[in-house]
C-alpha cells in the first residue's frame, strides 16, 4: 500500500492524545533521572572502566525485566500482577506507559506510581551522593555491599 494514499483519519486515531504524550514526558524523565542516579552511584563506586562494565550487569538487568513481564500487562492492565509492577520505579517507565496504552489507570494510581518514581530518583540522587563522597577518597579496591551500606550511613 502507498503511504500518500492512507487515511488520515485513521492515522490521527492511532496517534496518542495529548494525556499519554504527557506521561510519556513524565515517565520518560522520571527513568531517565532514575538511571542516572543509578549509574551516577556505580561510576562513584568504581576505580576503573572495567570494574563500571562489570558492576552495570544489574543495572542492565534492571532495564531489560520490564520487557519480560510487557505481554502479560498489556493483555491484563487491571490484574494485581500489572498494578504492583508498574509501582516498582525500575519498571514503571515502562510498564506504566504501556498500562495506559492498553487500558484505562485510575488518576489516584496514576499519581502513587509518579510520586514513588520522583522520591526514588530523590532517594537514588541522595545515596549517589554518598557514595560519591566516600567513594571518591578510596581508590584500587572495589567495594562490598557492606561498605557501600557503611558509605552511605557515615558520609
Amino acid at each position: 500500500a502507498r503511504p500518500d494514499l492512507a487515511d488520515p483519519e485513521a492515522i490521527a486515531q492511532a496517534l496518542p492524545g495529548p494525556g499519554l504524550v504527557a506521561l510519556f514526558v513524565a515517565l520518560f524523565l522520571g527513568g531517565y533521572f532514575l538511571y542516572a542516579a543509578v549509574y551516577s552511584a556505580l561510576g562513584a563506586m568504581c576505580s576503573s572502566e572495567e570494574e563500571a562494565q562489570q558492576a552495570q550487569f544489574p543495572v542492565v538487568l534492571l532495564l531489560m525485566a520490564p520487557i519480560l513481564f510487557l505481554m502479560p500487562i498489556m493483555q491484563d492492565p487491571q490484574a494485581p500482577f500489572s498494578v504492583v509492577m508498574s509501582m516498582v520505579p525500575f519498571f514503571s517507565p515502562v510498564l506504566l506507559y504501556a498500562r495506559a496504552g492498553a487500558g484505562s489507570i485510575p488518576l489516584w494510581l496514576l499519581g502513587a506510581s509518579l510520586s514513588v518514581l520522583y522520591l526514588s530518583v530523590w532517594g537514588m540522587a541522595w545515596v549517589a551522593g554518598r557514595i560519591y563522597r566516600v567513594g571518591i577518597l578510596l581508590q584500587g579496591k572495589r567495594p562490598t555491599v557492606p561498605e557501600l551500606w557503611r558509605w552511605v550511613k557515615e558520609a
